[in-house]
């Protein structure tokens, strides 16, 4: 590959990000996830939806009754999600289950779903993912000295495979349209 072949003497192996004595430290990478209690799993969900509504307000100037309510539901969703991930022992990705009780509420099986759609779609999507983006940003930055001792290349990798998916779904896309 011409760009490996080119960039490897210049910022390859030489760099002293990627060259170490002693490579990975055991303390550079975090092995033990700490367990959340539900206190800080509701607290966490209280703090992402606060975020969220002052997001869809400052972008797109909406703080109605309908959005604090859409919102209540969002975290309802995903206390029952949770709720039930522990419930089947964590067999099933509580993402799943999340969306499984989201998907419940909005389906013709609930009698309340017209309504459930109406006040959440009050709420703008990126509003709710600017948090989120915030939260996965900071949860990278703990692991920074390892990100660094992985030098260029896997941001090369990282770049590839996000052109790889984007370009992918453009053509799914184009396939049905």
């Amino acid at each position: 590959m011409w760009g490996y072949r080119v960039l490897e003497p210049l910022i390859g192996r030489t760099t002293k990000a990627s060259m170490t004595d002693e490579g990975l430290r055991h303390s550079d990478v975090s092995l033990e996830v700490p367990e959340l209690g539900w206190a800080g799993k509701i607290s966490a969900w209280l703090a992402a939806g606060a975020l969220a509504l002052i997001a869809n307000y400052v972008g797109y100037k909406t703080l109605s009754a309908d959005a604090f309510t859409g919102m209540g539901i969002m975290i309802f969703c995903a206390f029952v999600g949770e709720a039930l991930c522990n419930l089947i022992r964590r067999k099933i990705p509580a993402v799943c289950m999340v969306s499984l009780v989201a998907m419940f509420l909005t389906s013709p099986a609930c009698p309340w779903a017209a309504e459930i759609a109406r006040m959440t779609s009050s709420i703008n999507m990126l509003a709710v993912i600017t948090p989120m983006l915030t939260f996965a940003g900071l949860s990278i930055a703990k692991d920074l000295p390892a990100f660094r001792r992985l030098g260029w290349r896997i941001v090369l990798v990282s770049f590839l495979a996000n052109f790889g998916t984007f370009i992918g779904a453009v053509l799914i896309a184009e396939m049905f349209h």
